[in-house]
C-alpha cells in the first residue's frame, strides 16, 4: 500500500498522519468479510501529556469527520478531516470531551472542566464556533455520554447521578441517586431509550454495581442489575461497557457479548471475549468491537469474525459504519489509529 505522509503544525503541537485515499466511499457495496483494510496513524508531540486515546468518531460525510481523543492536556482535543487533511484543534476552557451527538445540524458534546464540573457545548459547523449550552456548577458532576434523537431531545449523564434533558429550549435536571453513574445511552427514540449505569465501591475501579435503566416517559427506572467484581472474575449476566438497542433486542458487551429480547428477563451470552463497543447502521448490520483486533459482524442471521490486518498492540475502542464501510478507532503507545474497511 502506497502511503503519503502529511505533517500538520497547530500552535505548539505536531501531528503526523499517514494519509492514503482511505476516506473515500466505494459505491459498490461489499460484504464486510471482503473489505480491504487500511490504517492511518494520528500522533501529537505533547511530551508531558503522554495519554492519547481515541474515544469517539462523528461522521457527516467523507469530507467532514470528527474524532475525539483523550489526553492529559489541559484543553479538550479533537481532530477534523475536511476532505483533504486532518487538523488538530483544542477546545479551550474545557478539560476533556467525552462524547458527541448531532442535534438540528449542530454537534453537541458532553465534556467537563478542570474542577470536575460537567459542561455541554454545541458546535456550529458553518461558523466553526463552539457555544456553551450548560455548565453544572457542582464538583464531581462530570458528563460521560450524550444522546440525541436528532431534532427534539438530548440526554446527558455521568458521575454521581448527573442526568440532564434538553427539549430544544431548556435543560432540566433529572439527577439520579448518587450511586448511579450513567455511562452509555442507546435507543432510536424516546419511546425505546435505555442507559447503562454503574457504581464503584469505596473508590475501587473493579468492584461495584452495574445497572440497566429505561426511560418510561416520566422517569428512569432500573430494569436489571448485578454486582461486578473484576478481582474474582465473576460470571456477569450482561455487559457493563456498551449497549445497542434494536426493535427486538438489547445487546450489551463487556466481559462477553450478550443479548436479551425486549420485554424478557433472561440474557443470552453469545461470546466470552472482551468487547468495548457496538457499531451499527441497523439491526442487520452490526459490529461488536473488542480489544486487540477483535471484530465480530452480525448480518441479521449469524455472527462472523472479521480477519483484519492490525498491529498486535492496538486496542480497538469505537467506530462508525453506514452499511457500506467500517471505521475502527484504536490506540496503542502514544498513537491514535483510524482503521478503515471498504
Amino acid at each position: 500500500m502506497k502511503l503519503r505522509y502529511l505533517i500538520i503544525t497547530v500552535g505548539l503541537s505536531l501531528i503526523w498522519i499517514n494519509c492514503d485515499s482511505i476516506l473515500t466511499n466505494d459505491s459498490n457495496k461489499k460484504h464486510p468479510t471482503n473489505y480491504k483494510w487500511e490504517i492511518d496513524t494520528i500522533q501529537h508531540n505533547f511530551d508531558q501529556f503522554m495519554s492519547f486515546e481515541t474515544i469517539e468518531m462523528l461522521y457527516y460525510d467523507q469530507d467532514d469527520i470528527y474524532i475525539v481523543c483523550e489526553s492529559l492536556h489541559y484543553h479538550g482535543i479533537y481532530f477534523h478531516y475536511n476532505g483533504e487533511q486532518w487538523r488538530q484543534y483544542l477546545l479551550e476552557k474545557t478539560r476533556k470531551i467525552e462524547s458527541l451527538c448531532t442535534f438540528n445540524d449542530k454537534i453537541f458534546c458532553a465534556a467537563w472542566i478542570a474542577d470536575h464540573q460537567g459542561r455541554i457545548l454545541s458546535f456550529n459547523r458553518r461558523k466553526k464556533q463552539w457555544t456553551p449550552r450548560l455548565t453544572v456548577d457542582q464538583n464531581n458532576t462530570v458528563f460521560f455520554d450524550i444522546w440525541s434523537d436528532g431534532k427534539d431531545n438530548i440526554w446527558a449523564g455521568g458521575l454521581n447521578g448527573t442526568l440532564y434533558h434538553y427539549n430544544g429550549q431548556d435543560w432540566h435536571d433529572y439527577s439520579l441517586a448518587d450511586s448511579i453513574w450513567i455511562s452509555e445511552f442507546s435507543g432510536h427514540s424516546m419511546d425505546q431509550l435505555y442507559a447503562l449505569g454503574y457504581c464503584l465501591f469505596n473508590g475501587s475501579p473493579r468492584v461495584g454495581n452495574v445497572y440497566l435503566l429505561k426511560w418510561t416517559g416520566e422517569k428512569w427506572i432500573i430494569v436489571d442489575q448485578f454486582m461486578m467484581d473484576n478481582y474474582n472474575r465473576t460470571n456477569y449476566p450482561f455487559g457493563n461497557r456498551d449497549l445497542y438497542v434494536t426493535d427486538e433486542f438489547i445487546y450489551t458487551c463487556g466481559h462477553g457479548l450478550f443479548k436479551k429480547r425486549l420485554g424478557e428477563k433472561e440474557w443470552v451470552k453469545i461470546f466470552r471475549d472482551n468487547y468495548y463497543n457496538f457499531v451499527a447502521s441497523s439491526s442487520e448490520h452490526m459490529f461488536a468491537i473488542g480489544q486487540y483486533g477483535l471484530v465480530n459482524y452480525w448480518n441479521g442471521k449469524k455472527w462472523q469474525e472479521l480477519d483484519i490486518s492490525h498491529y498486535p498492540d492496538i486496542i480497538y475502542r469505537d467506530g462508525w459504519t453506514d452499511g457500506n464501510q467500517l471505521y475502527i478507532m484504536g490506540y496503542g503507545s502514544d498513537n491514535g489509529y483510524l482503521i478503515h474497511g471498504r
